[in-house]
């Protein structure tokens, strides 16, 4: 083949790869994309909070898309994040905690980037602190008359995010129709409050605060005892005598008031003690029974007069005492004579 044939053909193709290398690299560069979030993602869905209690798990991630891959970077309050604890690990771009610490909180910030463009998107993980047991304060006994207002109250000091239900046991009237216990609800905006308006006889029993977090429950107990209320009507009746007039005597009958008062009451009965509270009752009074028999024999034991024991009777006293004596001896010995001084001294005694 002559050289002049060569000339044009190598120019054309020359001519022809240089072409398809522009057009490949024109295709190649219109199929190149910037990230985007993955439908159904939550960055997608602009959930960035992350509410977790202590000692659970949780997972972030932020899943996109674009050409080429994008690459992702995690960074915590601002700073690059890189996990060193075991519990804690990053795995294709996703992080997941295992048993979180409160140090765990703060806000997380993923960069997803590519050679064509660059998405962000922060959670807020917030660790919720444990707290368990709860420290429940209330509700209290109440006793109110009927028509007044039950006001019972109820909270957990140590955890203010406890949530408080309301419960009311069925008492004796309600055990046929309703055996199970009522929800009741609190004040709107105070759950920690039950107000009961205007009480009546069927509002009496046993009502429950149920004060409970995402590691459990804890009950109190308390009763409502609902007191009858009392009306006095007094109604006075006056009678009066007239007077009468005669013409020759006139006499004056001074009027009598006769007053008439009559009281009724209203009563309503109250609940019958239960078993329980006629047995208390019963060893109440047993104990009193008991104080009050105690209390006397120590008061005769007290009161009691005890004799002597080194005291001797007035005939034992006398009885020894003629005992003792020597019915030997005689101050006048019987000699058969008399002397001066023997008269002499029976005249001066």
């Amino acid at each position: 083949m002559r050289p002049t044939m060569l000339c044009p053909a190598l120019t054309i193709f020359l001519v022809l790869s240089i072409v398809c290398f522009t057009v490949n690299a024109n295709k190649k560069k219109a199929d190149k994309k910037a990230p985007e979030w993955k439908a159904d993602s939550r960055p997608s869905r602009n959930e960035f909070e992350e509410n977790k209690h202590e000692g659970t798990d949780a997972e972030l991630s932020c899943p996109a898309k674009g050409q080429p891959k994008p690459t992702v970077e995690w960074f915590k309050d601002g700073d690059p994040f890189f996990p060193r604890a075991e519990r804690i690990e990053l795995k294709k771009g996703v992080l997941h905690f295992q048993d979180l610490k409160i140090s765990d909180k703060g806000n997380y910030t993923c960069v997803v980037n590519n050679e064509i463009g660059r998405l962000e998107f922060t959670y807020v993980l917030d660790v919720i602190e444990k707290v368990w047991p709860l420290n429940v304060v209330g509700p209290n006994n109440l006793t109110v008359y009927e028509g007044q207002d039950a006001e019972f109250f109820c909270r957990a000091t140590n955890d203010p995010r406890a949530r408080i239900t309301w419960l009311k046991k069925p008492n004796e009237i309600e055990l046929t129709g309703n055996p199970r216990p009522a929800y009741l609800q609190g004040v709107p905006g105070t759950p920690e409050v039950l107000l009961i308006q205007n009480v009546t006889h069927s509002d009496v029993g046993q009502y429950t605060c149920m004060a409970g977090n995402y590691y459990g429950s804890k009950y109190q107990d308390a009763w409502l005892v609902v007191l009858p209320r009392t009306t006095t009507t007094t109604t006075t009746t006056t009678t009066m005598k007239p007077t009468t007039t005669s013409a020759a005597t006139t006499t004056t009958t001074t009027a009598k008031r006769t007053t008439t008062t009559t009281i009724s009451s209203t009563t309503t009965t109250t609940r019958q003690p239960s078993v329980t509270e006629k047995i208390k009752k019963k060893d109440k009074d047993r104990k009193k029974k008991k104080e009050r028999k105690d209390k006397k024999k120590k008061k005769e034991k007290k009161n009691r007069i005890k004799e002597p024991e080194n005291v001797i009777p007035e005939e034992r006293y006398n009885e020894d005492r003629t005992s003792d004596l020597d019915h030997s001896y005689h101050m006048f010995p019987d000699t058969g004579k008399t002397n001066d001084n023997t008269l002499l001294y029976m005249l001066i005694t």
